[in-house]
């Protein structure tokens, strides 16, 4: 069995891990080692003991508990670890009265009273060296040929804080104490059509506007599928009766029905014929501006802020003000109604405008062919629309845990904002909806979207930026007008 006596310094003791926590394997490859506590330490540990409450005497205190544990022992030795390798600590026998001290040692140092402790003991047991980490004492041990070990930095604890790192640290316990009693607001921008936050580059399409020819042949194959309706031919007279006994009962079923039968007059062929001609023109119109509506609804780009509370506190007047930078603009809303951006989204992409009856012939008021049923109501309820809920309120009638919009406009815009008197901590997430409206261009557009929330009991606001870049994938509108259909 191999084993090796190991003299510690005192800052061993003092600045490394506890003894049962080091790996003695990895500093050495025996089978066991001995720990012997010299005359030298045991008085520094001793004197650095009532060394107040810092944490050079705090570890002094736990070593010289270590001592007290030796004392009570049986064999006067305690274990530290069971190994491999095997680690036992013990105190140095006591220096002879009579011996020979090597010339140069300063005894009054307690460095060198170790070295000569090292010294004497070696005499019997080549093994012994000594552990340290102090740089006068390891070139002493030098000079007298005693054997050393390097405390590896691993050991070490780390440096004991300073009064500025203490005036930190209790600085920074104090903002944190002041920030639980604060709202903990989180926002996260998120996009709603499944494109990733911060992919870069967006590709959106771009619908050019139809030439003059391809406009008029479409006109023409509406015009052809609905054409211009003429003026019947007159009624034919009736013919009388051929037997003078019927004169009077024909006379009589004549009056009738001439007092009764409308035909359509010339004025009302001319008005229908300049209502048709303005329908021919709007149809033209139609076709001519189709891009917009296409690129209206092709390029906006929907994005959703999430605003949460996740903390201990409320938040106190709320606002949470938005700006876009750029050639932009967004509709923004508190919640998915947007009344200008609703008629955005639902503009007719392939709908041509209807053509208009022609004047028919009419009788006992009512057209031929379409008299009204008896059942027949004065509203369809299928597409009856209630008016919307007033917007903005007044603010004696506001929910004050619910987000308003400040301004009057609910765009497009380049800034909005919103106002909520106590968002409340752990209630259900509030989300902002924003359309970016991407004008029509052929040439890369840049834009910067930016979040900002403040509340009166917030020491910091939470801010959130992002940037966008969109370029445009050029299409014709010819695909989406030749399926025109009537509304």
């Amino acid at each position: 069995m191999k084993r090796i006596v190991v003299f510690p310094d005192t800052n061993v003791l003092l600045q490394c891990r506890a003894l049962h926590e080091l790996p003695w394997a990895h500093l050495l490859e025996v089978d066991e080692i001995l720990l012997l506590i010299g005359a030298p330490v045991r008085d520094e540990i001793d004197r650095l003991k009532q060394d107040g409450n810092n944490r050079r005497a705090k570890r002094a205190r736990e070593a010289n508990s270590l001592f007290r544990r030796i004392l009570q022992s049986t064999d006067d030795s305690v274990v530290v670890q069971e190994g491999p390798p095997r680690v036992q600590i013990r105190f140095a026998p006591r220096l002879r009265a009579a011996r020979e001290t090597p010339k140069g040692l300063d005894l009054r140092r307690a460095d060198e009273q170790l070295i000569e402790e090292v010294l004497q003991y070696r005499i019997t047991d080549r093994t012994a060296r000594v552990l340290s980490d102090d740089t006068g004492l390891q070139l002493a041990a030098r000079d007298y040929d005693v054997p050393v070990l390097a405390v590896p930095e691993d050991w070490k604890l780390r440096p004991e804080n300073d009064e500025r790192d203490r005036r930190i640290l209790q600085l920074n316990a104090q903002i944190t104490a002041l920030k639980e009693t604060e709202p903990a607001p989180v926002l996260v921008l998120t996009e709603t059509q499944g494109m990733e936050i911060g992919a870069g580059l967006r590709r959106l399409p771009l619908y050019l506007d139809l030439s003059d020819e391809q406009t008029s042949q479409l006109t023409e194959a509406v015009k052809r599928q609905h054409p211009k309706a003429h003026a019947p031919d007159p009624i034919p007279a009736p013919q009388g009766p051929t037997e003078p006994q019927d004169l009077m009962a024909h006379l009589a079923q004549m009056t009738q029905a001439f007092a009764s039968w409308s035909a359509p007059t010339p004025e009302q062929f001319d008005a229908y014929g300049k209502e048709y001609a303005k329908w021919v023109t709007s149809v033209q119109e139609y076709f001519k501006n189709l891009a917009w509506p296409l690129n209206a609804q092709a390029r906006l780009v929907p994005l959703t802020i999430t605003l949460t509370n996740p903390g201990s506190r409320g938040a106190s007047d709320t606002l949470v003000e938005l700006r876009v930078t750029g050639e932009v603009r967004f509709f923004a809303s508190a919640s998915d109604e947007v009344p200008e951006l609703l008629e955005v989204l639902t503009l007719p992409r392939n709908v041509v405008p209807k053509p208009p009856d022609p004047p028919t012939t009419r009788m006992m008021g009512y057209l031929l062919g379409n008299q009204p049923s008896a059942n027949a109501s004065v509203w369809d309820l299928n597409n009856l629309r209630l008016p919307p809920e007033p917007r903005f309120r007044s603010p004696l009638h506001r929910d004050r845990h619910v987000f308003y919009r400040r301004e009057d406009s609910d765009g497009p815009v380049v800034q909005a904002s919103f106002t909520c008197a106590e968002f409340r901590h752990g209630c259900e997430a509030q989300t902002f909806r924003v359309w970016l409206v991407v004008p029509p261009r052929r040439d890369p557009i840049r834009a910067h979207l930016s979040c900002r929330v403040s509340a009166s009991n917030l020491s910091r606001a939470l801010e959130l930026h992002q940037d966008f870049t969109f370029e445009s994938d050029v299409q014709s509108a010819l695909a989406v007008a030749e399926n025109w259909r009537l509304e």
